[in-house]
């Protein structure tokens, strides 16, 4: 049972191994959840958050959840600074749980937004915080008692970063992304155990329809080392 156990966590951690930041489907109402460069891309305080809860009925099923704010950041007199460049700060907290595993994640984020022209603005962004990842115990039982599993919950606790960019004109934007910076390597799982670095692209454009509706497109790919192109494709409407 030790071994079987063993193999089965272990297991479990390389396949998150591929993609360990969650499915982010309605990304276009929560950019800055993936992105540092947007904290203090609008002119108000901005508060976001959401919970998914997947395959309703079974224990243990899949759960994750989020709360985000960011806000503009600026110094000196207002006026003097309205075309020149300015700042944002921002902060996020998330948690996701499969089972007995889980992992609480927070993060601090700071943006800096240069003016190119007008209607024309790049920004680029970066977050800093730390990850837990939990095992609880009272979650988890086995066929026969087996002293190899907790009796109580274990975690790690290991810093993170992102990195982001971020171009907007008066109709498109374009941004990248870096999450998972770090690339930590947790040992105590095993020599194989990391968190892998997760690219982001994403981009859209906003076409004016009749009697004042507009149509934005925007599409979304993720990346990893060992995981296939993940796309999203999506539109609203205005």
């Amino acid at each position: 049972m030790k071994n079987i156990f063993l193999i089965t966590y272990l297991f479990m951690f390389q396949i998150v191994n591929a993609q360990q930041q969650e499915h982010l489907t309605q990304y276009q109402f929560n950019q800055f959840a993936f992105n540092p460069a947007l904290a203090g891309s609008k002119s108000c305080v901005d508060i976001r958050g959401g919970y998914r809860f997947q395959w309703v009925g079974i224990e243990g099923a899949p759960e994750n959840g989020f709360i985000n704010v960011h806000a503009p950041l600026r110094f000196g007199n207002k006026s003097k600074s309205a075309f020149g460049p300015s700042h944002g700060i921002g902060a996020t907290i998330r948690r996701d749980a499969i089972g007995p595993f889980s992992n609480i994640e927070g993060q601090l984020a700071y943006a800096f937004h240069i003016p190119i022209k007008r209607s024309i603005k790049l920004s680029f962004g970066a977050s800093f915080g730390f990850k837990q990842s939990a095992f609880d115990a009272s979650k988890f039982t086995t066929i026969y008692p087996d002293n190899s599993v907790p009796a109580s919950q274990s975690f790690i606790v290991f810093p993170d970063a992102r990195f982001g960019a971020w171009l907007t004109t008066k109709n498109e934007y374009f941004g990248f992304a870096i999450n998972n910076l770090l690339g930590n390597k947790l040992e105590a799982l095993g020599p194989n155990s990391k968190f892998q670095r997760h690219f982001y692209i994403t981009a859209g454009k906003k076409l004016k329809l009749e009697k004042g509706w507009t149509l934005i497109p925007s599409f979304m790919m993720l990346k990893t080392k060992n995981t296939p192109l993940d796309f999203h494709l999506s539109a609203l409407f205005d």
